[in-house]
């Protein structure tokens, strides 16, 4: 891959070079008009030969010229230089956003860790304080929607329309703290980007007598996660994203289970088996409930192959021309096992 910086220092080194060549240029056209204002002020006897005035107005005229073309290779500088200074500023914006081999890590992110610690940016000071039974009502448009988040209060109005994750999933937090669907939706903790887009909407604090509740340490959702295997490359721990090591994909043909790839959107359903209910009902059928026991006993199983793969998978390859949002997959995304149940 190009290496930007290093291009974009070459091309600093030779923008200084331009312009002290254009600082050269600027100071030439003046000793020139010098030496032409000199030889005009000089005037020859009326003996003089006809060749000789001749000669100095050819060389009058020669330093004029010459001021002309120093004044125009000024002008080209000048532009090469503000095209060069275009150049290196398009490169690094290249660098920052589509080079895929830049890496957000060597500028000082943040750990998640350490933005779940971090209060949102923004004045604190002199605002007013609410309860949270005064934050509750808060759940429309017509009187504002507002959330909290740690003891901060936030207008969320004229955001919610733009909100990446979309309006509905954000209303399910009006009038309430984002505080446990943050630490549902761990991407939130991914930047710095949902705090300081947060930061400007504070319109207040929660009072002292509850910030207690406000900042209690919530319960992690994911603890009850499985062991992943060490083999799998992992790209988002909560939720999970894991994919097969492209060197084993293609070892057996059914994907060992604790090899297949892990794309997950939420923790893992904590499930009791003994009361887990099947529910099939529809128009013109009896609602019907069967256990997880019945499922295995009751009804002949069947025996289906599939490949599964994540849309994405490859995707790191795509970055090669042009960042891509979205998960780095290798070539591991893709998964193939043997299903065994009864039919539907």
């Amino acid at each position: 891959p190009i290496n930007a910086m290093k291009l974009a220092t070459h091309v600093r080194v030779w923008v200084n070079g331009v312009r002290r060549g254009a600082a050269y240029s600027e100071q030439t056209p003046t000793k020139c008009a010098r030496s032409s204002t000199l030889l005009g002020s000089d005037r020859l006897p009326a003996t003089s030969l006809f060749g000789q005035s001749r000669s100095f107005s050819r060389f009058g005229n020669s330093a004029r010229q010459e001021e002309t073309r120093h004044a125009g290779v000024t002008k080209w500088n000048l532009a090469a230089a503000a095209a060069a200074f275009g150049c290196v500023a398009g490169l690094e914006f290249w660098r920052r956003h589509y080079d895929p081999t830049h890496s957000e890590a060597a500028e000082d992110k943040p750990s998640p860790d350490e933005l779940k610690k971090a209060q949102a940016p923004g004045k604190a000071d002199g605002l007013p304080l609410f309860t949270r039974a005064e934050v509750a009502v808060h759940t429309k448009a017509e009187v504002g929607i507002w959330v909290t988040y740690k003891e901060g209060v936030y207008d969320i109005t004229e955001f919610v329309e733009g909100h990446p994750g979309g309006a509905a999933k954000i209303l399910l937090a009006a009038g309430r703290a984002v505080d446990p669907f943050w630490g549902l939706y761990q991407q939130h903790y991914n930047s710095r980007f949902p705090l300081d887009t947060l930061g400007p909407m504070r319109i207040g604090s929660l009072h002292p007598s509850e910030l207690s509740a406000a900042t209690a340490e919530e319960g992690d959702a994911y603890a009850g996660d499985p062991a992943r295997h060490p083999a799998l490359i992992i790209h988002g721990a909560k939720p999970c994203s894991a994919e097969t090591p492209p060197e084993l994909v293609l070892d057996s043909y059914l994907t060992p289970n604790e090899l297949f790839f892990v794309r997950h959107h939420l923790p893992v359903p904590d499930i009791d088996p003994a009361a887990w209910r099947l529910t099939v009902s529809g128009p013109g059928i009896k609602t019907t409930e069967l256990t997880l026991q019945d499922l295995k006993t009751k009804f002949p199983a069947r025996t289906v192959v599939a490949t599964l793969q994540c849309s994405g998978n490859r995707r790191s390859h795509f970055s090669v021309v042009r960042r891509a949002q979205g998960i780095m997959w290798d070539t591991g995304a893709v998964s193939t096992a043997e299903f065994r149940g009864a039919a539907l």
